[in-house]
């Protein structure tokens, strides 16, 4: 899994390294450039990323890389939160299969029949993600260098929004990826009172990926909710069998971090992108986001905007969304 949270680093255009130096180059050319032309943004790819960690001697280059997912995080949450992103230079549909934790091993004198049960998949295919960027004339001849660290985050930005909703409420239909709120095969607990939400409603949802035999690692847990739902939430206080806990039902923080107690104890996001009552308990590593690698920038050149001292990037990339096991997240419903 690649590890999205990183300090951020001072400077003008923030941290660099060669694939990164070579893109705001490429970038910034491409700003000054009066034909149309297309340029790939390159990234370092799962090898260069291997090789870095596994990079000990101080003449074999430098150790620091900024892989797509740790520039991405700065705009998605999920990111952010830890949900991993698998890199691949790979074109094609990736077949991932599903951990079966499920699986026990038989202590009997012979080998047991492996039986008939199929071997349940993700997949992963490339889907087309696209964005115009205007960029002003003024700004590109004031300062080359940061109109291309700009274009790169604008780009960025718009990119992590897209996979944030396509994770969330993507419908599956005209090339988006089916979102976890659209997802039938994960785990589902009915809310005892039509929305809803209290602390035994969260606990049943803990308990429902716990008995699926979902649960990895719970420190691997984080909410998801939309804003009101975070809002109520905020206001609810955290009460059971007539016990109240002088804490509200939403805790962002885990209970072992700044010494903070949440009721839950787990990490917890609200986003804009879920629909009035989500809430959602899942596992990070339970899902993914895939990067096929292809992300490109696009001059166009229109006479008439250019006039008015404008001009339009198109930038297209192809990623997808995938729950890698439907065990390890819970969303809560109304009867």
């Amino acid at each position: 899994m690649i590890k999205t949270q990183h300090p951020t680093q001072p400077g003008f255009i923030g941290a660099v390294d060669n694939a990164r130096r070579k893109r705001l180059l490429d970038l910034a050319d491409l700003t000054r450039s009066s034909k149309r032309q297309i340029i790939k943004l390159e990234w370092p790819d799962y090898h260069e990323q291997e090789r870095a960690a596994l990079n000990d001697l101080a003449l074999d280059g430098p150790k620091t890389i900024i892989p797509l997912a740790r520039q991405l995080s700065g705009y998605s949450q999920l990111l952010r939160a830890g949900v991993p992103m698998i890199p691949t230079a790979e074109y094609s549909t990736l077949v991932m299969p599903s951990l079966n934790r499920a699986l026990e091993a038989d202590w009997s004198a012979t080998s047991p029949d492996i039986g008939g049960d199929a071997i349940a998949v993700a997949e992963a295919k490339p889907r087309r993600l696209s964005a115009y960027v205007v960029v002003s004339d003024m700004l590109r001849v004031q300062n080359e260098l940061l109109v291309g660290a700009w274009l790169e985050q604008q780009l960025l930005a718009s990119v992590g929004r897209a996979l944030d909703k396509a994770a969330l409420v993507g419908t599956g239909a005209n090339n988006q990826p089916t979102g976890l709120l659209n997802d039938t095969g994960i785990n589902s607990h009915t809310r005892a009172s039509n929305g809803i939400n209290s602390l035994a409603d969260m606990a049943a949802m803990e308990k429902a990926v716990a008995d699926n035999d979902g649960e990895d690692n719970a420190e691997d847990y984080f909410w998801i909710a939309d804003t009101a739902t975070r809002e109520t939430l905020r206001n609810t206080p955290a009460t059971a069998a007539g016990t109240t806990f002088g804490r509200s039902l939403w805790e962002p923080q885990p209970a072992n971090n700044l010494g903070r107690s949440g009721v839950m104890g787990y990490e917890a996001i609200a986003s804009v992108h879920a629909p009035a009552n989500t809430l959602v308990l899942a596992q990070k590593r339970s899902m993914a986001l895939v990067d096929f690698n292809k992300l490109q920038v696009e001059n166009l050149v229109d006479a008439d905007q250019a006039k008015e001292g404008f001009r339009t990037m198109l930038v297209s990339g192809y990623y997808d969304y995938a729950v890698l096991e439907p065990n390890g997240i819970c969303k809560a419903v109304n009867s």
